[in-house]
């Protein structure tokens, strides 16, 4: 892959994969890509760590942050994350 777009289309059919059945029902499962004013990318935490990767295709800019973090309730990649991209990109 040699580009963000050809990723994007070579995911595009994980994101629309066969749902899991579960016991109430079924669950949509796949890699989601979210966009934000240009940037598109994929947020993940588990207690202990948070993460963030963004890329912005026109830019050719790339941010990604790794946070430890003690607790459940706040998650800290999202907002050092997005006050780096406010910082240096706006």
């Amino acid at each position: 892959m040699s580009a963000p777009v050809d990723l994007s289309v070579a995911l595009g059919p994980l994101a629309l994969a066969n749902p899991i059945l579960t016991a109430s029902g079924t669950f949509g499962y796949g890699l989601g890509i979210m966009e934000w004013r240009g940037w598109l990318g994929h947020a993940g935490a588990i207690f202990g760590y948070s993460t963030w990767m963004l890329h912005h295709p026109e830019q050719d800019a790339t941010v990604i942050v790794l946070a430890n973090r003690g607790e459940t309730e706040q998650e800290f990649a999202s907002a050092i994350t997005f006050e780096i991209v406010q910082t240096l990109f706006s």
